[in-house]
Order: C-alpha cells, then structure tokens, then sequence
C-alpha cells in the first residue's frame, strides 16, 4: 500500500483552547525531478485560533470564548474552562446550543452569560450559563442586533451593551433602552446606579436614565473598567492613535496615547495599577504585550509572542489578572510581573516521545509540555522558572524525565512533575534512558549527567565537545553525538570517541536492535553504524538534518531544518514533504502507520499508511 501524511490521531483535538487541527491542508509538493511517494503528505499547526475574550473566576479558575478560522483549521468554537489544572471544552457548555460565544461575564462559575452569535442568524444571542446548560435568554431585539459587552453587580442587576442598545436585567426582567445612532462596547460600573458603558461617547447610568457624558460625543471609546466613580478609565481610538483616558470624577482627560500599538482591553486593580491588553507593532511584526501603569508611569511589557496580540483581561480577585490572545496565549500578570498559563500554539515544539498512541508529550518553550492521549491536547507546566523544554523520555507513561534550560530536570509519575536537583545550571538538550534507573541527559558545556535511581550526576568522562543528543538500546550501548562529528560511546564499563568519517556537526540519534544506528546532522549527514563501523549515506543533499526516528532497518525517517523529510526503504532515501517555512527538531511514532515530527512556531506534521 501507499504512504500518505496526515495529522495523526494525537492532534485531531486539542484541550487548550480545544481548537480542532486540520483533517485537510494544502498538499505539499516535494522538488521538481524528484520521485514522489504514493499517497500525498498534509500538515498542521497546533492551532491558528484565537481566545477572544475571558472571564476569571479566579487565578485558578476561568473560562475563555474561543474562534476556530484560518487557513487550514477546522475547529470548535465554544467556551474552554481552566479548573487550575487542566484545560477543556466543557460539553454542558456547548452542548445543544448551536452558537458562537464572543463576550463572556460571570458572578460565579454557575451563573455566566456570553454573547453569541448563529451561522445563519440575523442577530446576535445571549445565553445563560447555571452550571449545568447554555439557555438562550429572551431579549426585546432588532433584526441585525449585535451585542458587544456585558457587565453586572453582586446584586443581581445585568447590563449587555450592542448596536443602538443597552438591555438590563434587574433581577427580575429585562428591559430595553435605545441609544440611537450609537454602537455601544464596553461597559463597567460600581454598581447598578452608577454604570458606564462606551463606544461613541461615554454614557452614564444613574439607576434611571442613560445620558451621554460632557465632552465624549466627538471620540470613540472602546473598553472601559476602574475602582471608583472617579476612578474610572478607558481605552480610546482616534485614527491611528490609540490611548487611555481617564474619568476623575469630573472630566475625562487623556494620560496615554501612541501610534505605535493596539490597545484591545483594560482592567484596574484598585490599587493604583492599570493593565491593558494590547500589541506593540514594531518592524517587521507584532508582538503581544501588556500596557502597564503602576501609579508613577506607563510602560510596555513584551511577553516575547511575534504575529501574537493580547485581545481581553479579567480580575482575579488576587490583585492580579489573566490576559488571553490569539494562539492560544493565556498569561497572569501581577504588580509588574507576568507568567504564561497557557503558551499559545505558535510556540516552539522541541521534541517528541510518547509511551503509547494516547499517551504522547511534546517538549515545548517556556517552561512546558503538551501532552495527548489521543484525541486532545494540552500544556502541562514542567519548568516553574519558564526555561525551555527540550527533550522528553520516559520509560512508562508514570515515568517520564523533562529536561530543558538552566539545567531544568523534571520527573513525572503518573500524577504529577515534581523538579529534580541537576547540580547544574547550563541548558540540557536531550534525555534518555534504558529504565527508571539508567537515565542519561546531555547539555551545554561539555555536560552529561547520568540518574542511578536516586541522584544525578557526571559521567566518568571529560567531554571536549557539546553534545546534542543521547540513545541507546541497552545500559551497555549507549550512543551520545554532537558538534565536530563527535560520536561518543558507552559499552557499560567506558566511554569511547568513535570514528564517525565527519566533522559536521551531528544532531540526533536513533536506533534499533537489528537495524543498526543512524545519526544525522549537518550537511545532509546520514551516518549509518552496523554494529562494526560507521559509513556515510547520500541521498538528502546538503540540508541540515535535525532528527530521526524509525521502525527497523527498511522504514527510516529523517527531518530537516528547512521543512524536509525523507524516508529510508533499506536501499534509498525518497523525498517525503518539503515546505521550506517549517523547522523540524523532532520526530516519534507509534508504529510505522503512525509518525509524528513536530518543530517550530507549532508545526505538527504526521505520517501514515494507507
């Protein structure tokens, strides 16, 4: 039978923010002149879907209005819930109600409401959450109503704001106002008879009657959140210029303004404190970052996310907030200082490795892992201080080592990932071991570090070389390769240079009782080691190899730096895939029906037969 490429069962769903991975993208061709597989190869990004807006129960616990577009995506929309631990679209809360959730407000996580709209409505919905289903909730509407904001107080009082309206729930029903000729955004208040909602103009509730603001009718408002009555700001956007204003309880004045950003939410913590959602858009791309304004002075804070932006904010009740964006980026910030909670799903994927098809962990940057079991996916902290994760292995799925920057070692047993003592503080690259207690690891500076068990510490050997990565079939044969063609062995007694033929520099390493050891690397290097010596294969050109996992001596694969990926028979290597845009810095599977390569900016290719 043929060979085709397809997204493999371990990233048909994910849990965070449960975006569906495309069942069908472009086809990618392999170089002209070149034999092509049968069959045809597919890819997919994690996801190219956004959070849109999130309300926060607490630090631990919020839940977050998603969108599934793009190219390549097809997806849920919905509403994904983060209980502190885990990430997951809650099915009581899509369920049968057929809608797209957009804005989301809560009292408590039974009591929630969220803007929504139909495929083929003719307005905008809202719907009532009660901790157990979605209810639609009747409302007086226009045809074409939309709906942009919801607000409400601990007494029981509900403000939605839409295109020419605001409707009020005051306990007991809901009534109408219209604003003419107004669209109507955010809104926010100290209590049901002082409310602020924003959009051409600022208007202000008294508990009677809704009356446009001295000195707002010629700006346009776009969020707006404070701590008092004259406490009050929002965002603003005039042209190009995008800002923050100000309500001191007597007239609204500018404090921030700047052609250089978006600014999309903003949140005050009563203490002082302002935090905005927002991008900063600098050559050649946009970042995601935070706004903040400590009392003294306002300041930018970039969280290092490039085609990323921050869309919504919510209190926690801690005196901090979470921030969601595009991609899946979710982080808590708190006087100054910010964390991811969620990496987004343009992060970068560093290594693969699971124990079975429902139980796979892909190594990830700042200070994560996404894990599967098989039909939905999402991130596991490893690292409490953020440093990459860029090797996994586990010899079960109740044993499993993460190893990353700032000498990051992590153990997880089943329930959760405890940090481990490295006695070092250089970044680690790989992991690997025979069994829970033969477990080597490799790094910066010359660094191998074995686990006996109970302790890691440095192998009875000086390296002169960085090495890359480590396998090995056995607790005596033990491989580990590196830069200048290092190939280091191990035969359970001594450690040994081998004569590799090369001085490329070598990348990764795979291998399997009687198919021999392959290692590649730079150049197109493909070395091949059958238990005697090592030769060189050709057949890749001169790309850099960065990976290589297979089944036996006839089913090899490899993968490049420059989105390639060829496949050994036992006698060639044909070109697989070939998309120039994709990094590729690891490669797992299952059995050779089901193969996983996983790289930059969240790429996930996989591989099948027919």
């Amino acid at each position: 039978m043929g060979k085709s490429l397809y997204v493999p069962s371990l990233v048909l769903a994910l849990a965070a923010p449960l975006a569906l991975i495309a069942a069908s993208c472009e086809q990618r061709p392999v170089g002209p002149g070149t034999e092509k597989p049968e069959g045809e190869w597919r890819d997919a990004h994690l996801s190219n879907g956004w959070f849109n807006e999130v309300w926060a129960a607490s630090a631990n616990e919020f839940f977050i209005t998603t969108d599934q577009f793009g190219s390549g995506v097809i997806g849920r929309e919905g509403i994904v819930h983060y209980d502190g631990s885990s990430w997951r679209i809650d099915e009581a809360m899509v369920g049968s109600a057929d809608f797209t959730a957009v804005e989301i407000w809560g009292r408590s996580p039974t009591d929630i409401f969220a803007t929504a709209y139909r495929a083929f409505g003719n307005q905008d919905e809202l719907v009532h959450f009660d901790g157990t289903a979605w209810k639609l909730v009747s409302l007086d509407q226009r045809d074409w109503e939309h709906l942009n904001g919801i607000w409400g107080d601990e007494s029981g009082h509900v403000f939605v704001t839409g295109s020419n309206v605001i409707h009020h729930f005051d306990g007991a029903e809901w009534t109408r106002a219209d604003i003419p000729d107004t669209w109507l955004y955010g809104i926010w208040g100290t209590s049901a008879s002082d409310v602020y909602a924003v959009g051409h103009g600022v208007y202000h509730f008294d508990g009677q009657t809704w009356t446009q603001m001295e000195g707002t009718s010629e700006m346009f408002f776009h969020r707006v959140w404070g701590s008092r009555s004259d406490d009050v700001y929002a965002i603003i956007r005039r042209g190009d210029i995008r800002g923050v204003v100000h309500f001191d309880g007597t007239q609204w004045q500018t404090v921030y303004e700047s052609a250089d950003c978006s600014l999309d939410d903003i949140w005050v913590s009563g203490t002082g404190e302002v935090v905005c959602a927002g991008t900063l858009w600098p050559d050649p791309r946009p970042r995601a970052a935070v706004l903040y304004y400590d009392g003294g002075a306002w300041e930018w804070i970039d969280i290092g996310r490039q085609n990323s932006w921050l869309e919504s904010i919510s209190g926690t009740g801690d005196g901090g907030a979470v921030l969601v964006g595009n991609r899946g980026v979710a982080i808590y910030f708190k006087d100054g200082a910010w964390e991811f909670i969620h990496p987004g799903y343009r992060t970068h994927l560093n290594s693969i490795w699971g124990s079975a098809p429902d139980n796979v962990l892909i190594a990830a940057d700042d200070g994560f892992v996404f894990r599967s079991d098989g039909g939905s996916l999402w991130p596991e902290r490893v690292s409490e201080a953020g440093s990459d994760v860029n090797g996994v292995w586990g010899s079960s799925a109740d044993d499993v080592f993460a190893v990353g920057g700032g000498g990051t070692i992590a153990h997880f047993d089943g329930s959760a990932w405890q940090a481990m003592r490295s006695g070092v503080s250089t970044a680690l690259f790989d992991v690997w071991g025979s069994g829970p207690q033969d477990v080597y690891t490799v790094g910066e500076d010359f660094t191998i570090l074995h686990f006996d068990g109970a302790v890691w510490s440095p192998v009875d050997y000086q390296a002169d070389f960085t090495p890359w990565h480590v396998w090995g079939s056995a607790t005596d044969d033990v491989f580990i390769v590196g830069e200048n063609g290092t190939v280091l062995h191990f035969d359970g007694r001594s450690w040994r240079k081998m004569q590799s033929g090369t001085t490329a520099w070598l990348w990764d390493v795979w291998g399997s009782p009687g198919a021999g050891v392959f290692v590649v690397g730079a150049e197109g290097t493909i070395l091949y080691y059958d238990g005697e010596s090592w030769r060189s294969m050709q057949g890749t050109g001169m790309r850099i190899l960065t990976t290589v996992w297979g089944t036996s001596f006839d089913d090899v694969s490899v993968a490049s730096v420059d989105g390639a990926i060829f496949h050994f028979d036992g006698s060639q290597w044909k070109p697989m895939y070939d998309d120039p845009e994709q990094n590729f810095w690891g490669m797992w599977g299952s059995s050779p029906s089901n193969i996983t390569a996983v790289g930059d900016w969240g790429v996930i290719v996989g591989y099948a037969k027919e």
